[in-house]
């Protein structure tokens, strides 16, 4: 009876080996995966915010500055509206600036990523 009750703890441990190891196995790889694209996505999104809120200030400081005017004055608006260009030059260059960066953001998550990717394998 003895060695029957011994036998079967031994083939529960066997199937919970089984069943478990790999669940805890995955478990340590998602965890120690998470904040490195937690860390990613940060990039992602100050980049983001970076993006919007220098689109706004370059976008009325060249305003200030009276770029549009001087635009209208050179016939430039004129030049961009025939070009089915709606925005102001200064908003326009303003959202030059929103995508530059944004690109820029954009890179230093894929070399991050590469850069993780690299240290964990």
């Amino acid at each position: 009876m003895a060695i029957a009750e011994a036998l079967i703890r031994q083939e529960v441990e066997t199937i919970k080996d089984i069943t478990m190891g790999p669940l805890q196995q995955a478990s340590r790889a998602i965890s120690s995966y998470f904040p490195q694209v937690l860390g990613a996505l940060g990039i992602l999104v100050v980049g983001w915010l970076v993006a919007v809120i220098l689109r706004k200030i370059t976008g009325k400081t060249l305003r200030a500055l009276g770029l549009d005017v001087i635009s209208e004055r050179t016939g430039m608006t004129d030049v961009l509206q025939r070009g089915s260009i709606r925005k102001r030059p200064a908003e326009l260059i303003g959202t030059g600036i929103y995508w530059l960066i944004l690109f820029s953001a954009l890179q230093l998550h894929v070399h991050h990523r590469a850069r993780v990717t690299h240290c964990t394998e």
